[in-house]
């Protein structure tokens, strides 16, 4: 019988990364989904009698939480998995850490304060007729539910900018995905601050690294959500460790889906709910590890998909504010029919995926080289 404790890396198959891929942007278009349609539904509760498809799309699109709850697990066993497997074998360099997840956050991030900075100013000084960024309507369109402008200055800027919404400041603009990006970074220097001091030989970089943590752990108690939500991403980091002897990938998923439905319409409180739905999103995970099949045939588009999921997630909502409030101009959001909301929210589905597309292109799909770039003429010249 295999030792518990799983000593060797992990090797990523075709099978795996297939599963990862799909978890990430199926988690992206929950997401996305689940904001479009409240921009352009009412709320459940204000139908009466509805179809079987209403009820459908409405369960559909309402997983948007719980999308950002697989995040953390996936970053999880992909980030933090692979420090400790490192840092077992000697192999951790901070410098070459800190250079991967910088360039991996920050390109598609600066491009989407961008993006909210375009969009909220075109939005609030031409299209704000229906009070979309400031909330002067009776009911709020969508979500926002603040006034946009007051968001919207040069330290909010600058507090995105340093990913410090959610601790010292709130999200920039209209942009309300934001909050989590703050809490991704901060994720990636918490875990391994955690692990360093037990790691490290030497007394005085020892010392240094628990300075370290400790100026994290401050700066995250601004905001004790960060915390909790926390506990969600060691998860990815343990089903990377731990072996766990299952390999019904299909039993696997099962699991997952019904303690997906449970954490939202489940019993218990909802960060209780949040955890054992991740616990079923390691289950799938461990399948896979353990030689659990995935269907194959769908990998290069899971790959495809997976490859601008963050530019969608990051760049989606000023965008969907921005058309709306253009639509709104000549648009009553109120007598809108069923199956014109179900245009718009089709039409405004493929305009967002589109432009995280296109932006993807100057972003993510440049991450190898802007990395490369740095580390030839930046860091090897400070040398």
């Amino acid at each position: 019988m295999k030792a518990l404790i799983r000593k060797e890396p992990i090797f990523i198959n075709t099978q795996l990364s297939a599963t990862l891929d799909f978890l990430r942007w199926v988690s992206a278009l929950l997401v996305l989904s689940g904001h479009v349609r409240t921009f352009y539904f009412p709320t459940y509760g204000k139908f009466i009698n509805p179809d079987i498809f209403t009820k459908f799309f409405y369960v559909a699109t309402g997983f948007g939480h719980q999308a950002v709850m697989i995040f953390f697990v996936l970053s999880g066993f992909l980030v933090g998995g692979r420090i400790l497997e490192k840092l077992e074998n000697n192999s951790f360099k901070l410098t070459d850490y800190t250079l991967d997840r910088f360039t991996r956050l920050y390109p598609v991030f600066l491009v989407s304060l961008l993006v909210t900075l375009l969009c909220d100013w075109l939005g609030f000084t031409y299209f704000n007729h229906t009070g979309i960024y400031s909330v002067i309507a009776g009911n709020p369109i969508g979500v926002i539910n603040y006034n946009v402008e007051n968001q919207w200055g040069v330290a909010d800027f600058l507090t995105n900018l340093f990913m410090l919404q959610g601790l010292t400041g709130s999200i920039f603009g209209s942009n309300c995905p934001l909050w989590s990006i703050s809490m991704e970074f901060w994720y990636y220097f918490l875990f391994p601050a955690l692990l360093l001091p037990f790691y490290i030989k030497s007394l005085q970089h020892r010392c240094i690294s628990i300075l370290l943590l400790i100026a994290i752990a401050c700066l995250l108690s601004l905001n004790v959500e960060f915390y909790t939500l926390f506990l969600v991403w060691p998860l990815g980091v343990l089903i990377r460790r731990v072996r766990i002897p299952f390999c019904n990938t299909p039993f696997a998923f099962i699991v997952f889906f019904c303690l997906l439905f449970n954490s939202r319409y489940g019993y218990g409180s909802e960060y209780s709910r949040d955890l054992l739905m991740a616990i079923g999103c390691i289950l799938v995970i461990a399948s896979m590890l353990n030689g659990g099949y995935f269907p194959v045939f769908g990998a290069k588009f899971s790959k495809w998909a997976a490859d601008f999921s963050y530019s969608v997630y990051c760049c989606h909502f000023p965008v969907i504010t921005l058309v709306t409030a253009i639509i709104g101009i000549n648009v009553n959001e109120a007598t809108l029919t069923l199956s014109v909301r179900y245009q718009l929210f089709t039409g405004i589905m493929l305009l967002a995926i589109t432009v995280g597309y296109i932006l993807s292109r100057f972003t993510e799909a440049k991450t190898s080289i802007i990395r490369n770039f740095i580390k030839q003429n930046l860091l090897s010249s400070s040398k």
